[in-house]
């Protein structure tokens, strides 16, 4: 019976990891984290606002304006297995600004743990630089855990007063983990943000992971009153689309985003964010 059951247990890990890689990714896949951006189909990187910056786009945490606290939640394709969580907190100092987040993914038998922190700050009137560091540690059941760091460097820059650019390469050390030395995945990616008629915003954004083809996303937000925002968005390779709603009430802001995988469904992600200017 003991043995029949860690065998079931490893068929449904294994199962859950099939499903979870779509293009048979290693652990800590680049997921979107907050509900924000992923209702806007991730597609952030030139936006890189709130404390999603931390993990998106490093530069973004040189534009904090306030102590900012988030927390997210999210159970990619319906499936508890997958669940994904996470908080972060944003402080500004005079020249930029400090932050750090924690996140997990997955649950017993299969954990995955981040621990980040980043820095930004202003080297230009409208040119941001900002890095952060990554702990990445994995848990498996009945086959322990091991760990490995990884860093992230990211650009912000105002082009005009309504365009903004943005880059960012992830795992820019080419991090490895396990005893076989898995490489983590290395992405660069960079996007646009254009305010063309505000409150609207527009962002593209392209994603190439080493390894893969590039992923192209665009999302959109729209604020008809202020304490409401309504996000939409696509993405290429996979092909997804996603939707969101922002809610504001002083000083909180509540988000939620719905994404749509064509073969594995629906994703929904809920974010709670506090901000103190």
């Amino acid at each position: 019976m003991h043995y029949t059951r860690r065998f079931a247990e490893r068929c449904g890990m294994l199962l859950v990891l099939l499903l979870a890689a779509e293009r048979a990714f290693p652990a800590f896949e680049r997921l979107t984290v907050g509900a924000r951006p992923v209702g806007m189909a991730g597609a952030y990187v030139g936006l890189a606002q709130g404390p999603e910056a931390l993990l998106i786009n490093p530069a973004g945490i040189a534009t904090a304006s306030g102590i900012t606290g988030s927390a997210f939640y999210g159970r990619p394709f319906g499936l508890k297995e997958l669940d994904a969580s996470g908080v972060s907190l944003f402080y500004p100092l005079r020249y930029g600004g400090i932050g750090g987040a924690v996140r997990l993914f997955g649950r017993s038998p299969y954990q995955e743990q981040v621990f980040s922190l980043g820095a930004g700050m202003v080297v230009l009137p409208h040119l941001y630089v900002g890095a952060t560091a990554h702990l990445y540690h994995l848990r498996i059941a009945s086959y322990g855990s091991a760990s490995t760091a990884g860093a992230d460097l990211g650009v912000l820059m105002n082009v005009t007063y309504n365009v903004r650019w943005g880059v960012v390469v992830s795992n820019l050390n080419r991090p490895r983990i396990g005893d076989c030395r898995e490489q983590l995945p290395q992405v660069l990616a960079t996007g646009v943000s254009v305010t063309p008629a505000p409150p609207l915003v527009v962002t593209v954004d392209v994603h190439k992971d080493v390894r893969y083809p590039a992923e192209v996303r665009i999302g959109a937000a729209y604020r008809p009153v202020a304490p409401l925002a309504l996000r939409c968005g696509l993405q290429t390779n996979p092909g997804r689309f996603a939707a969101g709603v922002g809610l504001w009430a002083g000083i909180v802001r509540m988000d939620y985003a719905v994404s749509h995988h064509y073969d594995l469904g629906l994703t929904h992600s809920v974010s709670l964010t506090v901000g103190i200017e």
